[in-house]
Formats: C-alpha cells, sequence, structure tokens
C-alpha cells in the first residue's frame, strides 16, 4: 500500500479462522509480496492445482502486506455461480450497499471503491473465470488502493492479472514438504516427529510431489501404517489419499474428488487429451503431445491455464505427480491404454533413432542433453516395445537401440543399460529371421554395461557369443553404428590382467573395423593401448592412443576421446610429465562435466588425484578421489570404487593413518577380487606390503611384494616397483628362500585370504601362511564358514541351493586340501591358515 487507510478501521471479514501452523513457503511469500510492492500490481492470481495450498498462502501473504492497519478481507467465493452474485459477495465484505440496478452492479461496486484502501482475498474463484473474471479486471483497475489476490486453477486472462504458479512444498532437505508431514502425522499418531523414518517421509513427500493437501492425507495413515508402509502404497495407488476429517467439504475429501471438480471445468475435448497426456513420463514436448495426444498448441495452453498441465522454462510440459497417476487411471478408464503406447513407443524409437549420427558427430553433448530430457520416456518405449513391435520394426529398432545404448554409456546408466539390453536380447523372439541380427546388438550391448558393473566373466560370456552369432549369421558388425563386439572383447582381458592376449584381440579387432567405423577402430586402439601399458611400453601406448585421436578428429567426436585422452595421462603419469598429465585430465574432466556423465568425471578425478600425489599434494589428492569415489558409487561402477578406495589407502598410509588404510584395502580387496580386477589386486597387495613394513613385519612385506613380482596378471611397473622394494629390504638369503618357496606354492585366491587375514587384524605378523595341497575355491570358503558356523550338510545344502550329496563332495574336496582327515581338522587348519576370522 502506499497511501494510508482510508474508510473503516482495521478489520478481517470472513477469516477461515485456520486451526494448524502454517509451514514453509517463505520463498513464495516473499515472491508474490514483491509483486504486491509495484504500485502497478493490484490483481495477483495464485494459480495452482487443487490442493497446492493456494488458500493458505493467500491468507498469509494478505496478513503480511495488510499489517495492523489496513482492512484484510477473506472472500470465499466456493458457493457463488453467477455474476451479480460474486458482485454482491464481494460488495458485502466491503461493507458496501448495491443499489438495484440492471446488471451486476460491477459499475457501481468499483466507484465505491475508488477511494478505499484494503487487501482482499478471492479464494475459489476459478469456477467464476468466465463469468467474473473481466468484472474483477475492470473494478482492481479502477480501485488504485486496494489489492486482490486470488486462488484460482485457472488463470484470469485479464490485462491487469499478475499470476504466481504455486508449485508443491520442497522435497528435498529437512523443510517444506518433510516438516508438514511430520507435524501432521505427530498429531494424529501421537509420535514424536524425531521418531519417524526420515527416508521413508521423503519418499512419500516426493511420491505426492510435495502437494500439501495429499500430505496431510498421507500423514493421516500413521495412526494405522508405518510411514515405510505409506510409502510403498503410494507408488501403486492414488486412492490412499482420503480423509475422513469431518469439518472439510467433501470435495476435498480425497485427491481423485479434488482432481474431478478440476476436470469439471473443461471440456469433453480438453478432458480427453488431458487423460492422454498421462501416456507420457517426466514430461515431454509440444510435438510429442501432437503427435500421440493430439493435443494442439491452444488445447495444451489451455490446460496449462487450467493448472493441469505446467510449462517449464525450457519449453517442456509436465503433469504433477498425482495428476500424473489420476490420468494414468483416465487411461485405463477409457480403454484407450493400448493404442497410446504404441503411438508413444512409435515416436520415441523416431526420437532416437534421429539421435545416432548426432551422437558420433560433433553434436554429442547436444543429443545427449535432449534425450536426458527424455529419459523417462525412453525407458518406457523399450519397457512397452515387445508388446507392440512388428516385424517390419527391425531396421528401426536396431538403430534407436544403438542409440539409447550409446546414450546410456554416454550417462553412465549402467544398471538401467543392462537392463535396457536384455530387452533388446529379449525382442529377438518377434523379429522373424533377423532375430539374430537383435541378438547380436543386445549381447554386445549387455556385456559392454556388464563391464562397467563389475560383472567380467558375464560380459565375456555375451561378447564371445555375439562374435559367434556375427561368424554363423554372417552379421557383419551394426553397419553404420559403430557397435561391434571385437573392439570390448579385450577390455575382459585387460580386467584380468592379461595384457597379451588383449593386445593380439584389439590388433585383430582394428584390422577388422572398416574404415567407415572410425569409433569402432579407436576403441580397438583405446584397449591396445591400454595393453600396452599394462605391459610397461608406455611409449608405444601413447603412439597407439595418439593414433586412435587422430581417427576420432574428423568425426568431431568427444566422448570416446576423453577416454584416450585421459589413457595419454595415464602414460604421461608413469614418465613423471605431471604437467602434461594434468593438461589432459583436466580437459576430459571439463568435457565429461558437459555430458553429465559420472563415471567420466571420476575417471579424470583418479588422474588428477594421481598428479596431486605426484607432487606431494595429499590433501589435494584426497580431495579428487573422494570425489571420485562417490560419482563411481553413484553409477554403480564396482571396478572404479575399488580404485577410488585404493587411491585413497595409498593418500591414508602416506598421511600415517594406517587403520584407515587398512579399511580401504579391504573394502577394495572385496570388490576387485570377486571381479577378478588384477590391476587393482596388484596395487592392494604393494599397498599392504608398505602397511606391513611401516609395522616392521618385514617377512610379511617380503612375501606380498614376492608375489606381486611373480604374479604374471600385475602390471609390469608394479613388478618392477615390488621388485626394487624387496631388495631395499636386505633379507639375508635363507629367510628370502624360505619364502620364495612359500610363494611359489600360493595360489591367488588363497593369497586374497591371507591378505584379508593381515588387514584385519592388528598382529599381521602373526598370520602363518603354508603352502596348500591345492587352491581352495571361493565356494569351498563358502562352506567353510558355514561348517564353522555349526550348520550340518543339510542345512549348508539349503543355505547355498545346493544338494547334500554334493555339499559332501565339497567336503571331501576340502579336507584333501587342507590335509585335514576329518571336519574338526579341517576347521583347525583353516583358522591357522587364515581362511577363516
Amino acid at each position: 500500500m502506499t497511501n494510508s487507510t482510508r474508510g473503516s478501521s482495521h478489520q478481517v471479514s470472513d477469516s477461515p479462522g485456520f486451526s494448524t501452523p502454517f509451514i514453509g513457503r517463505n520463498d513464495e511469500i516473499e515472491s508474490i509480496v514483491r509483486m504486491l510492492e509495484r504500485p502497478e500490481c493490484r490483481l495477483v492470481t495464485v494459480i495452482g492445482p487443487g490442493g497446492v495450498g493456494k488458500t493458505r498462502l493467500a491468507a498469509e501473504v494478505a496478513a503480511r502486506i495488510s499489517g495492523d492497519t489496513i482492512p484484510r478481507h477473506f472472500i470465499d467465493m466456493a458457493t457463488v455461480t453467477r455474476s451479480d452474485a460474486a458482485a454482491l459477495r464481494i460488495a458485502r465484505a466491503f461493507d458496501v450497499t448495491l443499489p438495484q440496478l440492471d446488471g451486476d452492479g460491477v459499475e457501481f461496486l468499483a466507484e465505491a471503491l475508488r477511494d478505499r484502501a484494503a487487501v482482499a482475498v478471492l479464494d475459489n474463484f476459478d469456477h467464476l473465470v468466465d463469468a467474473f473474471a473481466e468484472a474483477l479486471g475492470t473494478i482492481a483497475s479502477r480501485c488504485p488502493e486496494v489489492q486482490f489476490i486470488v486462488t484460482s486453477r485457472v488463470a484470469l486472462n485479464v490485462q491487469q492479472e499478475w499470476r504466481f504458479n504455486l508449485p508443491g512444498l520442497d522435497t528435498e532437505g529437512a523443510t517444506g514438504a518433510r516438516n508438514l508431514f511430520l507435524d501432521r502425522a505427530s498429531r494424529v499418531s501421537g509420535r514424536e516427529p524425531g521418531d519417524f523414518d526420515p527416508v521413508a517421509v521423503g519418499r512419500i513427500c516426493k511420491a505426492v510431489g510435495g502437494m500439501p493437501l495429499a500430505i496431510e492425507m498421507a500423514a493421516a495413515w500413521t495412526r494405522s501404517l508405518g510411514e515405510g508402509e505409506i510409502a510403498t502404497e503410494l507408488r501403486r495407488r492414488m486412492d490412499l489419499l482420503t480423509t475422513t476429517m469431518r469439518d472439510l467439504p467433501e470435495r476435498q475429501r480425497s485427491m481423485e474428488a479434488v482432481f474431478d471438480q478440476s476436470c469439471a471445468l473443461l471440456n469433453e475435448q480438453e478432458r480427453d487429451v488431458f487423460v492422454r497426456l498421462g501416456i507420457f513420463a517426466g514430461g515431454f514436448t509440444r510435438g510429442a503431445a501432437i503427435d500421440i495426444a493430439g493435443a494442439s498448441l491452444p488445447l495444451l495452453a489451455k490446460l496449462v491455464d487450467h493448472s493441469l498441465v505446467s510449462l517449464e522454462p525450457a519449453g517442456r510440459y509436465r503433469l504433477h505427480p498425482l495428476l500424473w497417476q489420476y490420468a494414468r487411471n483416465g487411461i485405463q478408464a477409457a480403454g484407450i491404454g493400448n493404442e497410446l503406447r504404441r503411438e508413444h513407443c512409435l515416436h520415441y524409437l523416431a526420437f532416437t533413432r534421429r539421435q545416432l549420427d548426432r551422437l558420433r558427430g560433433s553434436e554429442q553433448v547436444e543429443a545427449v542433453g535432449e534425450m536426458s530430457q527424455e529419459a523417462r520416456n525412453l525407458v518406457q518405449a523399450w519397457r512397452v516395445l515387445p508388446k507392440v513391435m512388428e516385424q517390419s520394426w527391425v531396421d528401426e529398432v536396431l538403430e534407436a537401440a544403438a542409440a539409447t545404448a550409446i546414450f546410456m554409456d554416454c550417462t553412465s546408466r549402467y544398471p538401467e543399460g543392462r537392463t535396457f539390453a536384455t530387452a533388446v536380447v529379449a525382442l529377438a523372439p518377434v523379429a522373424g529371421d533377423r532375430a539374430p541380427e537383435l541378438e547380436f546388438l543386445g549381447r554386445t550391448l549387455r556385456g559392454g554395461t556388464d563391464l562397467r558393473l563389475g560383472n567380467v566373466d558375464s560380459a565375456e560370456d555375451d561378447l564371445t557369443a555375439a562374435i559367434a552369432l556375427a561368424g554363423e549369421h554372417q552379421i557383419n558388425g551394426t553397419p553404420g553404428l559403430g557397435l561391434s563386439p571385437a573392439p570390448l572383447l579385450p577390455l575382459v582381458y585387460l580386467v584380468r590382467g592379461e595384457y597379451g592376449r588383449a593386445a593380439s584381440i584389439a590388433r585383430e579387432a582394428d584390422r577388422a573395423m572398416p574404415d567407415d567405423d572410425p569409433w569402432s577402430k579407436a576403441l580397438a586402439l583405446y584397449c591396445l593401448g591400454g595393453a600396452e601399458y599394462g605391459s610397461g611400453e608406455y611409449a608405444a601406448a601413447r603412439a597407439t592412443t595418439a593414433q586412435g585421436l587422430e581417427i576420432l578428429a574428423s568425426t568431431g567426436d568427444r566422448w570416446l576421446s576423453d577416454y584416450l585422452r585421459l589413457q595419454m595421462a595415464e602414460c604421461a603419469l608413469r614418465q613423471g610429465a605431471f604437467d602434461e598429465a594434468e593438461t589432459q585430465a583436466d580437459a576430459a574432466l571439463r568435457s565429461r562435466r558437459a555430458f553429465e556423465d559420472r563415471q567420466g568425471q571420476a575417471h579424470a578425478l583418479l588422474r588428477l588425484g594421481d598428479v596431486a600425489a605426484g607432487r606431494s599434494d595429499q590433501p589435494g589428492a584426497r580431495e579428487r578421489y573422494v570425489q571420485a569415489f562417490k560419482l563411481y558409487k553413484e553409477c554403480s561402477d564396482r571396478g572404479g570404487q575399488a580404485l577410488a578406495q585404493v587411491s585413497l589407502a595409498r593418500v591414508d598410509t602416506a598421511e600415517g593413518d594406517h587403520s584407515s588404510a587398512r579399511a580401504r584395502f579391504l573394502k577394495a580387496l572385496e570388490l576387485s577380487e570377486e571381479m577378478g580386477y588384477a590391476a587393482v589386486l596388484a596395487d592392494i597387495f604393494f599397498g599392504v606390503a608398505e602397511l606391513q613394513i611401516a609395522d616392521n613385519d618385514r617377512s610379511g612385506a617380503a612375501m606380498a611384494l614376492m608375489f606381486v613380482e611373480r604374479w604374471e596378471k600385475a602390471p609390469l611397473a608394479i613388478q618392477r616397483a615390488a621388485g626394487k622394494r624387496i631388495e631395499e629390504l636386505k633379507l639375508n638369503p635363507a629367510t628370502r628362500g624360505t619364502i620364495e618357496r612359500q610363494v611359489a606354492a600360493l595360489h591367488l585366491e588363497t593369497f586374497c585370504r591371507a591378505i584379508e587375514r593381515t588387514l584385519r587384524k592388528p598382529n599381521p605378523e602373526n598370520v602363518q601362511l603354508a603352502p596348500l595341497d591345492g587352491e581352495v575355491t571361493r565356494r569351498e570358503l563358502q562352506v567353510l564358514s558355514l561348517l564353522d558356523r555349526g550348520y550340518t550338510n543339510s542345512a549348508v545344502a539349503k543355505e547355498l541351493g545346493l544338494t547334500v550329496s554334493t555339499v559332501k563332495w565339497y567336503c571331501t574336496q576340502i579336507f584333501g586340501k587342507l590335509n585335514a582327515a576329518n571336519r574338526t581338522a579341517a576347521l583347525a587348519r583353516a583358522r591357522e591358515m587364515g581362511l577363516l576370522a
């Protein structure tokens, strides 16, 4: 208000008298207050779907701007149906008597309020928009000291209107939606706010999109359900959102009734389009809405005006999560699900195919960004595809599958990528005589994803099967798609430390890949460079990697190029060229951030951490390694997590925190042993040796170092470092000979158990290792562990899903390997060997 109050003294008419505290919305209140502070702003419409909290917010804003001097009027328009009745209702609130005039008395009312200063909330105005919005605009234009705050599901669309679109409450952190739930749940359940599971409460608030009325309805169920159960139920059904509160109007006793009221304001065509929009997941573009739901621009605009669809800043449209559920229920009720799913699937197959060339060229970042926006729609389309696919679609599906796989790899969506690849394999039976092509592509994609997830054996199975399919059915890769199993297979052997085998397959793949598939050729060279690096041929590795970068230069590719740059950085690190390594890794990090690729960012951060460590900047190294670990964990990359843990353990060791180093090495051992990650295992063994040296356990350290030095799968650089460290220990010949004989008898799994025992015990020098007659396998260790806990053969069989005869066979094997006559002797021997904790 710019002037002092004229007319009546301070008053509040028709106050709603809320009985519960107002929670959150500080930012929204400030925004509306700033609007109303502008002299030209006289009419603000708070717009939003039913249940979003418009009434409470408007009342709070009115109280804020009116203070103790300006009259405040709260006018409920819910029961008013005609324009003359609306004018009369406002007049009564202002204590103005309208004379008996023809028409609705708007002119008289505007003149009567011309010199008044007041704040008026017109609540529940949506059903009066057609009848009275223009009149309200006239009144606002002629009454400079009256400020109207209107709550409506529908925009007024008059010149005087300032719109404020009200979203749901904030569902992040400890404010907004969570606090509202805790307050209301505490009232009905008698529990303290701190007694509720915060994770489940967060899930509830997100499931209802921060909708205040829905939060209150969900909170009411805490009288009879746990919050975890409520969260689970809300994912499946919307009818949970009801209330038995007697003092609420019937239209607000369920979210379905609230939305029914909103849809009642639409005509039949508008309602049909709104329901059809429920086929989308995670938002949609105007083009998609036209193609799939028949939503013209005027219809979309109408639904936006009615708060049933929201328009985001980027120009995409979205339904509130609860409105989306409501529309989905409408699809089912109308029996149009099959038709819509087919159209949705075809639209997003075509969209994805259009991205393929962009994903292999200079528009990668832009294509990935567009596909990220449609990620949920893409997942839905692939899930539906087996039910609607026709044999004539195979070419389109192959191209769309290739583009989707590249997108998921570029954005580190590995678990989703594996599910998607399995779905591609499952499409084969629908493809008729072209089934091998789909199975070939699906297995290739799944093999590549499994490598990221650490499922190395599964990756090898799928990639070799894909190569066999190509030979049997004369499938020449995937022409034009740049996806072939041959350049991926060497990665399996790089993980396992079989560098010669990896190099041989990579060279063969490089020769076999056609020149018009530069991506596959560059990937083969990346693998070859990795094999050369593992073999200690750093100059050759750099030259091979540079060749791969040169091949990709003409394509505009950034994604694979970043991996080649990071391989260059690794080679530079080994040669002490820290500045070069930092330049390459920093460029890759910036690029991967543009892709929002968590795995790629983590890889670059590891290299930057190595640069910092090489410069003796341990705090800088730790910071980058911690960031890398978090990113690897987010995308479920187990190998990356193991690498980051080892890197952090090295920093702990350098800083004298041996307890933390042991814990990190132990976790890395668990991750890397299962996937057979040879380079990481070698790093762990070497790191544990350094800890043993610090603990004055020179014999234990010598054993670990000798194992690394002799282990053919360890990278050459670590083998050489281990050999140098052994010489520095200056062992006497007798001791050295004894340790060498012990190491010669060790198998990898046995040695891993000894290392595990060393890391778990505060005095690792007490661990005694002796030669075994044979290697104890992981399954045998599982059987041993259960026997140690007192399990019978039958119980072991049940626990591990085996037959009793199989368990007996395992026991016989174990007794022979441990030189034990019976179970008791075997368990005692296993404890001596460090095989049991």
